[in-house]
C-alpha cells in the first residue's frame, strides 16, 4: 500500500466516524397496545390501551367518532390522564349518559395518537366497535 492509497483510506475511516448513526424511526416510535373496549349499552363506552416508549410519554390522544352517513367527517379528541412513564396504561371512558347515546347498532371508530418526550410518535390503525 503506498502513502496515497493509506492516506485516501484513514480520510474514508475518518469521514465514516464523523457520520451520525441512523435511527431507524419504527424501532423509536411509542408501541401502542389497543387493549380493546368495554361497553355498557347506553351508558358508556370504555377505551383501554397499553403504551411503552424509549422515552416517557408526553401525550396521548383518544381519536374517536362515529361511522354515518354524512357530509363532512367528524372527529373528537379525548385526552385521557396519566403519569408520564416510559410504560403506561390508559383508558379513557365516553360518558354517553351525559353526552347522549348512539343509536342500537352504531359503529364507532377510534385510533391512539401518542408523542413521546424524545418526540417520537405513534399513531395505531383505525379500530371499531358496535
Amino acid at each position: 500500500m503506498n502513502a496515497l492509497s493509506a492516506l485516501l483510506t484513514l480520510d474514508v475511516l475518518l469521514l465514516l466516524l464523523t457520520i451520525p448513526p441512523r435511527v431507524d424511526a419504527q424501532a423509536s416510535a411509542p408501541k401502542v397496545e389497543d387493549r380493546g373496549t368495554f361497553v355498557v349499552f347506553p351508558d358508556r363506552v370504555n377505551v383501554n390501551a397499553k403504551i411503552t416508549s424509549r422515552a416517557p410519554v408526553a401525550q396521548v390522544v383518544l381519536e374517536y367518532g362515529v361511522v354515518k352517513r354524512t357530509c363532512g367527517d367528524i372527529t373528537a379528541k379525548a385526552f385521557p390522564k396519566f403519569t408520564p412513564s416510559a410504560s403506561i396504561d390508559v383508558s379513557w371512558t365516553w360518558e354517553m349518559l351525559q353526552t347522549g347515546s348512539e343509536p342500537p347498532g352504531a359503529v364507532i371508530w377510534y385510533r391512539w395518537r401518542v408523542i413521546d418526550r424524545d418526540g417520537n410518535s405513534a399513531v395505531t390503525p383505525d379500530a371499531t366497535v358496535t
